[in-house]
Order: structure tokens, then sequence, then C-alpha cells
């Protein structure tokens, strides 16, 4: 095990930096405002976004075999937060929103390598989430 620092993570290919993760925070931030559906489904990100970086955050200690046990869970759990991501996405731009901020983190039809950035923002959500929480 080594100790990991942001500096390893800006060298991987498609990483995010803590300035574009602000930005896009500050945007979806600006865009829900006040509304209540949008805070609803901002909420549900939260929740799903701290449950993945659970997992993420035990990952890179975990044995190979470990690893193959409870990958297919880190998936869900995954795919949850891009579904939660989506619908707060959707519902904004129903409201005449821009939704920028999800230019950023990339198209995952184009390219199936933004589930990693989407996961990483989702971290970085659960990360400004928890440190406000004191």
């Amino acid at each position: 095990m080594i100790v990991a620092v942001y500096e390893d993570y800006k060298k991987l290919p498609g990483s995010l930096t803590f300035k574009e993760m602000e930005e896009m925070h500050a945007g979806i931030a600006e865009e829900i405002g006040d509304d209540p559906d949008s805070l609803e489904l901002y909420g549900e990100l939260l929740k799903k976004a701290g449950d993945y970086l659970s997992i993420r955050n035990e990952w890179r200690m975990l044995s190979l075999h470990e690893k193959c046990e409870n990958d297919g869970a880190r998936t869900v759990c995954h795919d949850s937060v891009l579904i939660c991501i989506k619908a707060l996405s959707r519902c904004l731009r129903s409201r005449g929103k821009a939704v920028k901020w999800l230019d950023t983190l990339g198209d995952l039809e184009k390219d199936p390598g933004n589930r990693r950035r989407w996961g990483d923002f989702a971290c970085y959500l659960a990360f400004i989430n928890s440190v406000n929480g004191r």
C-alpha cells in the first residue's frame, strides 16, 4: 500500500482538477437554487455519492479476490450515481437551465471512459458534503 496524493490522481487519464469540480458544483448549486424537485434529486445524488465514496475509499485496500467478490456491487452503486446525475440534469434542463457542467463530465455514450470522471465527481460531492457536515 502506498500513500495516495492528489498529484498522483492528476496524472491519471481523464482526471478532473479540483477547480473543474468546484466550478461544476457551483454551476449545479446556482441552477438548483431553491427549486424543491431539484433539491430532492440533489439530495438523492449526495446519498448515492456517499455510498460510492465509501466503496471507492476501501477499493485500493482490497485483495484481488475481494475486488472480484465486490465488483458487481461497486458497479451497481456507480450506476446509481450516474442515474442520479442524469436525473438531476434532465430536471434542470426541463426548467430551462444550461447544465454546462455536464459537458465537463463528458458524454458517456461517446466515451465510456467518462464513467470514471462521473465517479470522481461523485466522490468530490460526497467530500464537500462531508466537510461541511461538521
